[in-house]
């Protein structure tokens, strides 16, 4: 959504509709922003993929063993074969696939917008590590087949960079520094690129939020192999055209239920775009 509305902002809301028959049309698909960490004696940096949603197989795991698997978000593309041989016949070790990015740090604010009172909060975000010792961030893949829809792609992450991500822009949070790559440069770049490429697998991973079609993703969700979760999404629509007109507030959108990155389908979904207006 954050694109969607910088994208707007650069090139009009005429213009979205270009960007969303691209995704319809198959001929722009992303992820969702996943986290990549480079330690000073690492050559390069890891990118990680979200944890496959399987059931383990092997039936040796201790309540500890399930609890380390459980506290696990996230793992680095060129070992999620092991992970998976870790699940289907226990060979490892858990800790093999834990990876810090970061802390929650909580700062305290006064809000003053609306009160008669000055009201004191407080925001909690989350600091990736960057220093001498390691680097953390998040990075985005995005397949793209049209030359002049990725100039204008790579020019609203830039510009989106200085605008700010995430639901406390106006504090000054959520701003970066973008830099485009391809997914030849690293080991589990190139991990990435080889399953991204796998037609076949037996196994297709959610890399982003899915909203599945109705009409063709209904059997894959009810196929007894099928392994997913799912997340409420809400949020307010950045358009002036869905404000209160009496007190001049932005009005909230419709719900919808999304697939959670990490599910993992025997086929690979076709998903859909929903109109959440009212």
């Amino acid at each position: 959504s954050a694109v969607c509305i910088e994208w707007t902002n650069l090139y009009g809301e005429q213009s979205l509709g270009e960007l969303l028959d691209a995704v319809s049309s198959g001929s722009l698909s992303f992820s969702s922003l996943l986290p990549w960490r480079q330690a000073s004696t690492d050559p390069e940096a890891t990118y990680f993929l979200p944890k496959p949603l399987l059931s383990p197989l092997a039936t040796t795991y201790a309540p500890s063993i399930k609890k380390k698997l459980k506290k696990i978000s996230f793992i680095a593309a060129d070992q999620i074969s092991h992970y998976i041989a870790y699940l289907m016949r226990g060979e490892g070790s858990p800790e093999l696939f834990s990876a810090e990015f970061g802390m929650p740090v909580t700062y305290d604010r006064v809000g003053i917008r609306d009160n008669e009172q000055p009201l004191p909060y407080r925001v909690t975000a989350w600091r990736f590590f960057d220093d001498e010792r390691i680097a953390c961030g998040l990075y985005w893949l995005v397949a793209i087949s049209d030359r002049s829809l990725q100039v204008r792609l790579l020019k609203t992450v830039r510009s989106l960079g200085v605008t700010g991500i995430g639901g406390k822009t106006s504090s000054g949070y959520g701003t970066f520094v973008s830099e485009h790559t391809d997914l030849v440069h690293s080991s589990s770049a190139q991990a990435i690129s080889s399953m991204l490429n796998h037609p076949n697998a037996r196994w297709h991973m959610a890399l982003g939020s899915v909203i599945p079609d109705i009409h063709t993703d209904l059997v894959i969700l009810q196929n007894t192999d099928s392994r997913y979760l799912l997340s409420s999404r809400s949020g307010f629509p950045a358009s002036a055209s869905y404000v209160d007109a009496t007190t001049g507030r932005a009005l909230k959108r419709k719900n919808c239920v999304v697939i959670r990155e990490g599910s993992c389908f025997p086929t690979a979904l076709s998903g859909s775009i929903l109109d959440l207006s009212y």
